[in-house]
Formats: structure tokens, C-alpha cells, sequence
């Protein structure tokens, strides 16, 4: 979630600071700024948290901070392999020889759009969450609590219960 946040909002993105960004500000910011509302530029992390915990959300979920649950249908489908983004490269390159590929063939090696970024850690993480309050945090977690078990994350932060 947080790096979904970083990489769509904090970085130059038209598609997402117009679909998501506008309305979030539009909804969630007090006296925001003709030109905030005109751009969807600046959308806060405590205003993307707000969008996140609406039930009455101005805009519809993206696959980029959806549930898992919500996306891939565990119930549904028999899944031979799961894999984590943060193992990535590792488990792509195991579910590569696992499927019989030629030794060749490698997932290519990226960091989103923006390579200068710092990839998103338990620090960062940390810092961003310290924006909001400890019932947001919570909720939070409680949002995502079918994927933290589904793939047997821990709970991020001591205070939650």
C-alpha cells in the first residue's frame, strides 16, 4: 500500500493524479487549491489512507492497493504457485526452472518508473504510518487482514491488536 501510494502519488503520473487524485483531494482535503483540484497533484498519504477506509469511496479501488483476496480469488482457483513482489526475483527464477525454461530466460530486472527512488522498506513504511493515527493504523490492518494471513505476513506495527 505504501508503495502503491509512492509510486502513483508522489511521482509525476497523469493517469493517477487525475482518476484518483482529483477526487481524493476534491473529497478529503479542507480548502484545497484550485490548482490541487484542476491536477489531482498532491494527494497526501493520511488523505490516501481517508480514501482507503471510505466505505463511500469517491472513486473506485485500483489493483495496485486492492486487497489480494479481491483480486486473484483464492477460493476459486486451485493456484499451483504463490509468490510475494518482495521475492520476486528469486521465486520468478525458481518458478522458471520449476516450468522447465530454458536457463536463458530471466524475469527482466526493474524498479517501477522512478529507479531513483528508495525501494519501499519497513523504515519507510514506518515513517509514513507515523502520519496517521493509531485507530488508522488499525484499520488499515484490518483492511488487509485476509492477505496478511492469506500470505502469512506478521502484523506490522505492535499496537495494533
Amino acid at each position: 500500500m505504501v508503495s502503491a501510494y509512492r509510486d502513483k502519488f508522489e511521482n509525476p503520473n497523469n493517469y493517477y493524479h487525475s482518476m484518483f487524485g482529483k477526487p481524493i483531494i476534491s473529497k478529503y482535503r479542507v480548502n484545497p487549491s484550485l490548482e490541487a483540484l484542476k491536477t489531482g497533484n498532491g494527494v497526501t498519504f493520511k488523505e490516501f489512507v481517508q480514501y482507503l477506509l471510505d466505505v463511500h469511496r469517491p472513486v473506485g479501488m485500483d489493483i495496485h492497493w486492492d486487497q489480494a483476496n479481491q483480486l486473484c480469488n483464492p477460493c476459486l482457483i486451485d493456484y499451483d504457485f504463490i509468490g510475494k513482489f518482495e521475492n520476486m526475483d528469486e521465486e520468478s527464477n525458481f518458478l522458471l526452472r520449476l516450468i522447465g525454461a530454458p536457463p536463458n530466460v530471466k524475469l527482466p530486472n526493474f524498479k517501477d518508473r522512478n529507479p531513483a527512488d528508495k525501494r519501499t522498506s519497513t523504515q519507510i513504511t514506518e515513517k509514513y504510518f507515523s502520519q496517521v493515527s493509531t485507530l488508522e493504523r488499525q484499520r488499515i490492518y484490518d483492511f488487509y487482514y485476509t492477505d496478511y494471513l492469506m500470505f502469512n505476513y506478521t502484523k506490522p506495527f505492535k499496537d495494533l491488536y
